[in-house]
């Protein structure tokens, strides 16, 4: 492959970059003793380094230490200047023609400085590109032009910034939405001319603070997971990392970098898609995307954080098998109620523990005196059931369920996703009432058996893959497309749920049940077999 311009490259993209490299120090950060070797990205390998020689005199004279730098120089064929961050050792070979590699964690590269040794990575702006975001937007800003007479054809396309976005203040970051474009000619003579639109977010902090690395990851991560649930449910993807360095202050001009690194996990593919395929595109959720984002971006520091954790984990790299896909919405689900419940158990912890534990454990150990084990199964079946009386105060997942399903568009989404056969019970119903006051009743009725059915099958199916009981077997969906179905319309629940959390109106909320994306889940009748 030959050498490529890093400047071009999106996150996620493979690259291969030939130069040579160095290790900085404070005084000299380009020194005279460099080493040849290719910088190159692959999804399988990761980035690794390569490089002809060693960098020996340059380790520290620990035994421990010799596998790890915090930061490698290099400048590319294509004069790029590279800054590479948290490298590892990937192995050695000591010969005639000795050679390394290292793992490294992260790229910056820039056209005119590299970081500095050890000092704190900052930026004073940054601007980002997702996959799907001009998508999200939903405005165009290229414009096709067609020009035809007898004899000739003209035929063109222009950028016409036509849309401006009221920034937004999240927390103390400020955050603006910009149409930009790309422009790309090739050829000698000219073959091919690309004009591709640009849509990005900058943010800066306020009173011209600086943002620090952790600090991206944290931005990054929670518009991603914010665009990911708007678009549901296809995953979102940071394509472009860019941020303003002042590398000198006061007497340079603050440098770009491009951030690139690695994706963890198994990417899940983000697919095309049309502004109309989107369930919240931006106009749907302007005037609440500012509650909402401060929501996703810092709430990994408060109670949603366990959940957002399980459920996106999940959402960017499923398993490939779909009870490991389940039995993860199931965690998120219960972790959800856990976390953001007014109650969630049937009496206080402390008031279990300290009034009623002490009672119940005297019961069972008299209960298990009368039980015929010997001493040391003895002992092992009283310390199971102490174990049980001690979190018995916990609300079951079924009582969970049912609380979630009492939300205000609880009721929505089982009308919605009822199969056939339940449907036609409820036509039935209403056809008999007599009176409006009988239909409202009937209805009520059926919506308590659609929640009833829906958490029968859950709890069914969380039991067996939790403890493979022969009892729960035949009324469980175990695989085949009941399973399937059956965690897909967990996942839009959760989605639904996480949404109401971060604020969006309760009829958006409704209204992702009955987008046209989801409409094959209102056809599936498996749950409703089951008892």
């Amino acid at each position: 492959m030959p050498p490529e311009e890093l400047l071009t490259k999106k996150i996620g993209e493979e690259f291969t970059c030939v130069g040579e490299w160095w290790i900085p120090d404070k005084k000299e950060q380009n020194p005279q003793r460099k080493y040849s070797g290719t910088l190159a990205f692959t999804p399988g390998e990761g980035i690794v380094l390569r490089i002809m020689g060693q960098f020996e005199s340059e380790k520290p004279s620990g035994p421990l230490d010799f596998s790890h730098f915090k930061m490698i120089c290099g400048r590319s064929t294509e004069d790029e200047l590279i800054s590479l961050y948290e490298c590892e050792s990937a192995g050695s070979s000591i010969g005639k023609f000795s050679a390394e590699s290292y793992s490294i964690r992260a790229v910056f590269v820039s056209k005119d400085a590299w970081l500095t040794p050890d000092e704190e990575i900052v930026f004073k702006s940054l601007r980002l590109e997702y996959s799907h975001l001009g998508e999200w937007v939903g405005v165009s800003t290229i414009r096709p032009k067609f020009d035809q007479s007898d004899e000739t054809m003209n035929v063109g396309v222009s950028y016409e910034p036509s849309k401006t976005f009221p920034p937004i203040q999240v927390g103390d970051y400020d955050i603006s939405l910009n149409l930009g474009y790309l422009f790309q000619v090739r050829g000698t003579p000219i073959q091919r001319a690309v004009l591709e639109q640009a849509t990005s977010f900058t943010i800066k902090r306020q009173a011209s603070k600086e943002i620090s690395l952790d600090e991206v990851h944290k931005l990054v991560r929670g518009l991603q997971d914010f665009l990911s649930l708007a678009m549901y449910d296809e995953p979102i993807y940071p394509l472009v990392i860019e941020g303003a360095v002042e590398i000198e202050r006061g007497t340079r001009p603050d440098v770009t970098m491009r951030l690139l690194y690695q994706r963890l996990g198994t990417r899940k593919p983000s697919d095309k898609i049309l502004t109309h395929d989107t369930p919240f595109s931006y106009k749907d959720v302007a005037d609440v995307w500012q509650g909402a984002l401060g929501e996703m971006i810092f709430a990994r520091d408060e109670e949603l954080k366990p959940v957002l954790n399980e459920f996106f984990a999940e959402h960017y790299s499923p398993s490939a098998f779909v009870e490991d896909r389940f039995m993860a919405i199931i965690r998120a689900i219960e972790a959800f109620h856990r976390r953001t419940c007014e109650t969630d158990s049937y009496v206080e912890k402390k008031v279990w523990k300290k009034d009623y534990c002490p009672a119940l454990y005297k019961q069972v150990e008299h209960a298990v005196k009368e039980v015929p084990l010997s001493g040391s199964l003895r002992e092992s079946f009283l310390a199971s059931l102490k174990s049980r009386v001690e979190y018995a105060y916990q609300y079951s997942l079924r009582k969970r369920l049912d609380n979630l399903f009492d939300s205000e568009y609880g009721e929505d989404f089982l009308t919605l996703f009822a199969g056939k056969r339940g449907k036609e019970r409820l036509k039935n119903a209403m056809e008999e009432a007599e009176t409006a006051e009988e239909q409202e009743t009937k209805r009520k009725q059926w919506i308590k058996e659609q929640r009833g059915d829906f958490v029968y099958a859950t709890v069914k199916a969380r039991n067996w893959f939790t403890h493979f009981d022969e009892d729960d077997k035949p009324e469980a969906l175990i695989g085949g497309p009941g399973l399937e179905w059956l965690n897909r319309k967990l996942r839009l629940f959760m989605a639904a749920l996480l949404l109401d959390r971060i604020n969006v109106p309760s009829e958006q909320v409704k209204n992702i049940f009955r987008h046209h994306k989801f409409s094959y889940l209102q056809k599936t009748d498996e749950i409703e077999s089951l008892r």
